[in-house]
């Protein structure tokens, strides 16, 4: 059967015509709404092979999408619109986009979104921080959805993508700490500044979860011992600032026209990472290789970029090119269990 379906795609398909990725859009919507029964989890998959015969916004179009249905999107080959296509997978509730740059990589490529589809554990994942007082986020490190847009707040609720089983979520921001007064230097303070809640559906039960919020705890100079370990940077956190950071810029490296200032601003990152305290962590190793290779085309650039920006924002593995080996963290035992059914 898999040499049936490599057969199909190198000999018997043959391009004509123009690419309407709207109409088949429709169609599919169309009949996840229609459907007399749904199951709890339901995924869209487009893949294409080209781009769009005109400029089209299906945002309106991505909103009809049902809640319990999420999009991933897949680019085969060179002449495809990897903006296009992160901009549905992003639309479409947290769905993923890959770019698949050979034949062989079709298969890995669903067998990878099928492992992580039928291992999910929670759904519609949703994270609010409340602070209290003067304390506010101010910046949030993320290429997650999150209300209010507008920051510093003093509360912020993140929309996630779902997630399945052996993944992990980790959230970087940034916190506005207010200056004791000289009054309470000496006066016990409370070291509670905030909490955080996670509210989720289970994908098991469609059971709609909500925790007892968790406190933060701040502890200041004064109340911590020199050698703490408190006092020095956290090596697991600058990591994260690492992944979260590769991942904004790479954002808007790919959507820059100018080729070498996209260049210019991986550059910067790259720098970043060599002197940060984390770089010798594998992670930050393997970003730096990915970041420093040259790419024959600001295409190419682009569509494997884009892959790798979602992966890393998202902490999600999908199916990569032998290119980049950054992601490959985020390989569950699923994905690697639907991969060894359907592609050895």
């Amino acid at each position: 059967r898999k040499q049936t379906l490599r057969n199909a795609i190198t000999q018997n398909i043959r391009a004509s015509g123009g690419t309407y990725i709207g109409s088949g859009l429709e169609m599919a919507i169309k009949l996840l709404r229609d459907r007399q029964a749904a199951n709890p989890l339901g995924a869209l998959l487009v893949l294409t092979d080209g781009q769009d015969n005109q400029r089209h916004d299906y945002s309106n179009l991505m909103e009809q999408l049902p809640e319990n249905v999420v999009c991933h999107t897949f680019g085969y080959g060179s002449d495809h619109n990897a903006a296009l296509l992160s901009q549905l997978a992003e639309q479409g509730h947290g769905g993923t986009f890959t770019y698949i740059d050979q034949v062989d990589g079709v298969g890995h490529a669903f067998a990878t979104a099928l492992g992580g589809l039928f291992t999910c554990i929670a759904k519609q994942l949703r994270i609010k921080l409340e602070f209290s007082g003067d304390y506010t986020v101010t910046h949030a490190h993320t290429t997650y959805s999150y209300e209010p847009h507008k920051l510093p707040s003093h509360h912020i609720t993140f929309k996630m993508t779902d997630l399945n089983a052996d993944e992990t979520r980790n959230l970087v921001f940034q916190v506005h700490v207010p200056k004791l007064n000289a009054s309470d230097e000496n006066n016990p303070i409370d070291d509670t500044i905030g909490h955080v809640s996670l509210e989720y559906i289970d994908a098991n039960t469609n059971q709609t979860i909500r925790t007892e919020p968790v406190p933060f705890l701040l502890a200041r100079p004064s109340q911590i011992a020199p050698q703490s370990s408190l006092l020095k940077v956290n090596y697991e956190l600058d990591i994260q600032r690492n992944r979260a950071e590769t991942s904004e810029v790479l954002k808007r490296a790919v959507v820059e026209t100018d080729y070498e200032r996209a260049r210019g601003m991986v550059k910067g990152q790259l720098e970043k990472i060599r002197s940060s305290v984390s770089a010798e962590s594998p992670l930050c190793q393997q970003l730096i290789r990915d970041l420093e290779f040259q790419y024959s085309s600001q295409r190419e650039f682009q569509t494997t970029m884009t892959n790798v920006f979602m992966q890393h924002g998202q902490e999600r593995a999908t199916y990569s090119t032998a290119k980049t080996s950054s992601t490959n963290c985020y390989v569950t035992s699923g994905q690697k269990r639907y991969r060894s059914k359907f592609c050895s």
